[in-house]
């Protein structure tokens, strides 16, 4: 499995927890004055940060790792484990697909069974039509390589219909994918971290119709065009745009090779073309999350590299680029009190990007952050690891004034569930 170890050690929630936690709780409790300090406003304003959610680990699953999605006035989205195993799984169980309706009701659509079902879902979902897709790590085909289960892509009805659009065989047609789709057309595009050419196994970019129909767009081949795409894709002006974790340069303490990662453009056709290679550790690397577009510049984030100093790789980065290759790192994280390792995508509104670190702040459990195109980083909430939550992990959602999250961890505690099993959390802005 061609993982970083950031995402490693966020993955590693799932499994490390034990199962049956505490007895389930809709209603959100109330947080102690240490846990709002950091998110309160001005005197007699109410806080900015609530707790919506706490996990419990069982039925309605734990860890939950992919961004939200709405709906009609409903969340939802996806746990990455939960407490009941499957056939084919890890101890944590195959993972859960949940629906949300603030102020404080969830419940679970679906709990994914292992193969031939999907299984372990680590992205956020795509509502097409009326139905969700998305995919999963593991599930679908036994047997393949370079897993015994190499990942699905999946579809669910809001009424709870689930069903498996296409099982990845490893080989040629990839395998492990942890990005989310996009649709353009009426076709479903994607990524996978494995598969693909036969020397290397680096990856895919591919296309999918929703009947099942997959093309593979490109086999990453390693250094020379990037190696381990783990992010999904952004369509704009008539092209894909995304990133590979390794490949490209020299200069990285990557897992297989010293390569730092790589930016690209490939089109529907196939067309592909490098726009940046990652020069080292002092620049962007091992970028994770999907890009998003700003006025004709693409922003992201980087898990490592910047001027930091966080184990000689750097504690992650904001960086943009410009549709012709031209890179500029935005901030760099310092993995103090402004956090580090920003493992999720950003979110765009009026004028600043939000995001979150999965470590770092004041209760060295992640942040919330801000920063301007220009570079102005300011950090809104520092979670401290209790019941507000700790490593925060999916990109924000953006819906009426408030940023919607999740945290892998923290929450509620139960006698079986020290660490907490991941909350659903809400800022407004």
């Amino acid at each position: 499995m061609h993982r970083t170890p950031v995402l490693f050690v966020a993955a590693a929630i799932a499994s490390a927890m034990p199962t049956g936690c505490a007895t389930l709780t809709t209603a959100p409790a109330a947080l102690d004055a240490s846990h709002l300090a950091a998110g309160t406003r001005e005197s007699g304003s109410p806080p900015a940060y609530a707790r919506l959610y706490s996990f419990q680990g069982g039925k309605d699953g734990r860890a939950p790792q992919a961004g939200l999605v709405a709906s009609n006035g409903t969340l939802y989205g996806t746990t990455s484990a939960d407490g009941l195993p499957g056939n084919d799984c890890y101890e944590g169980g195959c993972g859960t697909i949940f629906a949300f309706t603030p102020p404080a009701t969830e419940h679970v659509l679906y709990r994914f069974k292992g193969s031939p079902d999907a299984a372990s879902p680590f992205a956020s979902l795509l509502l097409l039509n009326g139905s969700f897709y998305g995919t999963t790590e593991s599930g679908g085909t036994d047997g393949c390589s370079p897993a015994n289960s190499c990942g699905a892509v999946f579809t669910i009805t809001k009424a709870a219909a689930e069903s498996v659009v296409y099982a990845f065989e490893g080989g040629q047609s990839g395998g492990l994918p942890v990005a989310p789709l996009v649709e353009v057309a009426g076709t479903l595009y994607g990524t996978t971290q494995a598969g693909g050419e036969a020397s290397c196994g680096c990856g895919t970019v591919f296309s999918l119709t929703p009947s099942g129909t997959e093309n593979v767009l490109h086999q990453f081949a390693g250094k020379t065009d990037g190696a381990t795409p783990e992010a999904g894709l952004l369509y704009a002006d008539g092209a894909f745009y995304g990133t590979t974790v390794y490949g490209g340069n020299s200069g990285c303490p990557g897992l297989d090779s010293d390569t730092c990662g790589t930016v690209f453009k490939i089109t529907g056709a196939g067309q592909y073309t490098q726009l940046y290679r990652f020069k080292n550790v002092q620049d962007a690397w091992g970028p994770q999350a999907p890009l998003i577009d700003v006025n004709g510049t693409l922003y992201g984030t980087s898990v490592s590299g910047g001027s930091g100093s966080c184990f000689s790789q750097g504690c992650g980065t904001v960086f943009a680029i410009t549709s012709s290759g031209e890179e500029r790192i935005v901030y760099s994280f310092k993995g103090g009190a402004d956090g580090r390792y920003p493992y999720a995508g950003l979110t765009y509104v009026d004028g600043k990007l939000y995001g979150t670190t999965i470590e770092g702040g004041t209760g060295e459990n992640g942040t919330l952050f801000s920063v301007t195109p220009s570079g102005k980083e300011s950090v809104l909430y520092n979670f401290l690891g209790g019941s507000d939550g700790s490593a925060p992990t999916g990109t924000l959602l953006y819906e009426n004034g408030r940023l919607y999250g999740v945290t892998g961890s923290g929450g509620v505690k139960g006698a079986n569930c020290p660490y907490g099993c991941g909350t659903i959390f809400r800022w407004t802005l």
